[in-house]
């Protein structure tokens, strides 16, 4: 027979059999609200939730949202007490988590990802079927480490890395370009060095004949028989002559401008009767090719420590080049003044080199063809050449007349430069060399007395105008003391010329 269980209820009696009643009892699993950071997350359109979570929407979170919590409940009013929660993070929690009776869940510092949040619920006597329920967990990652960021990293660092490599690789070939450039280079010194070792040997060979030439030439000259038209004669011969050698000598200096061993010998002498003379032998080719020479400031006499073969030769060079690049009946102005040291720092503006009290300035002005103004610095460059011939340029021989020019100045602690004249439409070339005794040290002042310097020409071509027997006597012996100085190197060549 059926066992069945009567109950008496109100005023009826129900019957049923206790092995049809289940054992187990399934309990509802419901999620209640979610908290960020600790504050409650109402469901909103675009926000973390768009539904209240009973309806286990997904949960979207920033990245500076990864903190939250869940809380979660069973739908057991009368023995809730026995229940116990168990929860798991799937994709951060390896195992299921114990809850006992709490109703929340927390979660801090999550990284980026989707996970999926499992709760479930169990009781001790077993009369709770185990009971579970899960929602999606969405955390986006920052900015910074989405796909398209380090698709930007990748492209960033690729550019980089291009970049990198491009410049060891440019800067690979500019250190291979210098090491060819310095090997060109020392190769070019070395083919320097050895031509102006070359053209000092030469020279060295050049002065001998000369000298032996110059010699008799000045015997003849003295001969009292010999006919003014012979003399003439004879003198052409004697300024060709000094002026090979004067030209051997400068081959010579230049060698040693370029070794760094040309010297500075400085003694008092008057240099407006070093001008003078210099002056005197230019005027008559002036007078050749029509030009006009004209000269102001030289009237007086200036006594100073000077470098006399070294001014005959800077003064020299610029004569020259004004001789060459004046047309005919054109005309040329030498001038000579004492400046202060503001006149000089204006002529020169911001040159540190001009720093002495006194200078002398000499200028060299023609008529022709300027300069262009931005080759007035290039043309005292060595080998610099103007190109347009034509138009009267500037070292368009061996180019390197001015910048043997300027060597010298700066040498003798001067400076030059070149502009254009105000009152003629040409060349000017100025010049400035220190008054001061302090500019110059005792290593550089020589110890000899000062040569005498003849006067200059007078208009018959002899010094200090027409002679007498007494005159020509006292000549006579005065070139010979000179030719005896200058045999032991106290008195330049050229100023023997001079006597003649």
């Amino acid at each position: 027979l059926r066992k069945q269980i009567t109950a008496d209820e109100h005023k009826s009696i129900s019957l049923f059999d206790p092995s049809a009643v289940p054992t187990k009892r399934r309990i509802p699993l419901v999620f209640e609200n979610l908290r960020i950071h600790n504050r409650l997350v109402a469901p909103r359109s675009g926000g973390p939730i768009e539904r209240h979570l009973a309806y286990n929407p997904e949960i979207r979170l920033r990245h500076n949202q990864n903190g939250f919590s869940v809380s979660f409940a069973a739908l057991e009013y009368c023995e809730y007490g026995r229940v116990h929660y168990h929860y798991k993070l799937e994709g951060f929690d390896d195992y299921w988590i114990e809850a006992r009776n709490n109703h929340e869940v927390n979660y801090a510092n999550l990284p980026a990802g989707r996970y999926l949040l499992r709760v479930k619920i169990t009781s001790n006597d077993q009369s709770v079927a185990e009971t579970e329920n899960a929602i999606p967990v969405i955390i986006r990652p920052a900015p910074w480490r989405t796909w398209w960021a380090y698709g930007c990293y990748f492209i960033v660092a690729g550019g980089l890395v291009w970049v990198l490599v491009g410049s060891w690789l440019r800067i690979r070939a500019g250190k291979a370009a210098v090491r060819v450039a310095e090997r060109e280079k020392e190769q070019e010194r070395r083919m320097n060095a050895m031509i102006r070792s070359f053209f000092s040997n030469v020279s060295h060979e050049f002065r001998t004949p000369l000298t032996m030439i110059s010699g008799p030439v000045a015997q003849l000259c003295e001969d009292p028989g010999l006919s003014e038209q012979n003399r003439r004669l004879l003198l052409i011969v004697q300024r060709s002559t000094d002026r090979m050698l004067e030209l051997v000598n400068q081959q010579l200096d230049f060698s040693k401008l370029e070794n760094d061993t040309l010297r500075l010998r400085v003694r008092r002498t008057d240099i407006i009767r070093v001008l003078q003379r210099r002056i005197d032998i230019f005027r008559v080719n002036a007078a050749t090719k029509g030009i006009s020479l004209q000269t102001c400031g030289l009237e007086e006499t200036c006594v100073m420590w000077l470098d006399e073969d070294k001014q005959d030769k800077i003064f020299g060079n610029l004569m020259s080049n004004a001789l060459k690049f004046t047309p005919g009946n054109g005309r040329i102005v030498v001038r000579f003044d004492m400046i202060g040291h503001d006149k000089a720092a204006r002529l020169f503006p911001g040159d540190a080199a001009v720093r002495w009290m006194r200078y002398v300035k000499v200028s060299v002005a023609n008529t022709g063809a300027d300069i262009p103004e931005d080759q007035r610095e290039k043309i005292f460059e060595r080998y610099y050449r103007i190109n347009n011939r034509t138009e009267g340029s500037y070292n368009y021989g061996t180019g390197i007349g001015l910048y043997y020019t300027r060597s010298l100045v700066e040498l003798h602690h001067g400076r030059i430069k070149a502009s254009s004249p105000e009152e003629l439409s040409g060349a000017l070339f100025t010049f400035i060399l220190p008054l001061d005794d302090e500019a110059y040290p005792e290593q550089e002042r020589s110890s000899e007395s000062p040569a005498e310097i003849p006067p200059p020409l007078g208009r018959r071509g002899f010094r200090g105008g027409f002679r007498t027997r007494t005159h020509r006597r006292a000549g006579a012996e005065k070139r010979v003391g000179a030719r005896r100085r200058c045999r032991r190197g106290q008195l330049p060549l050229h100023a023997v010329v001079a006597l003649l």
